[in-house]
């Protein structure tokens, strides 16, 4: 019990992470929904998106989303890692829909 109320503390988004894992792999450019992937396994994401010929985003499903007002909603922030060392990144403009 120890262990998992210090977890609660220190990870914040615990409660939005169900217990399945589910991962998102979808295309780099413009899919609109379409040729979504939802995975659990991490070979299994590796796999799909090395063989595609083109770019895949991957991104983690939120299973116990927060609502507002009872609709589901989206923060957008796009992020770039430019450098690991020292750490440079780069945001554009979020806005939540």
């Amino acid at each position: 019990r120890e262990c998992l109320d210090r977890l609660k503390e220190e990870h914040q988004q615990l409660r939005m992470d169900g217990t399945r894992n589910v991962w998102i792999v979808k295309p780099g450019y413009g899919s609109r929904g379409r040729g979504i992937k939802c995975f659990d396994d991490m070979q299994e994401i590796i796999s799909y998106a090395t063989g595609r010929k083109k770019a895949a985003i991957v991104q983690k499903y939120v299973e116990n989303c927060m609502t507002l007002s009872s609709r589901k909603f989206d923060i957008r922030c796009w992020v770039l890692v430019s450098n690991w060392n020292p750490l440079t990144v780069w945001t554009y403009e979020p806005y939540i829909r």
